[in-house]
């Protein structure tokens, strides 16, 4: 499972990537112990990163559970 921040994925959005499936939305809550340590903290939007290429076939697949990227996408993050 693979998140991104709602600016990494209008990034991505806007580049023609390989192996991108698409993003869906998710909730993220805070704990308490996050509320204590950090009560004024704003969290980013994150999304699912949803990954259906081929691992060194396409610029995004997973391979045993690990992301692999082409060195386009690389350099791209």
């Amino acid at each position: 499972v693979f998140y991104v921040t709602e600016k990494l994925k209008q990034a991505l959005e806007s580049k023609e990537f390989s192996g991108v499936s698409h993003f869906e939305n998710i909730k993220v809550t805070k704990s308490e112990n996050f509320e204590e340590l950090y009560p004024e903290k704003e969290l980013p939007s994150f999304f699912l990163f949803r990954i259906n290429g081929e691992a060194k076939q396409d610029d995004f697949g997973v391979a045993v559970g690990k992301l692999i990227v082409s060195e386009k996408a690389l350099e791209f993050l």
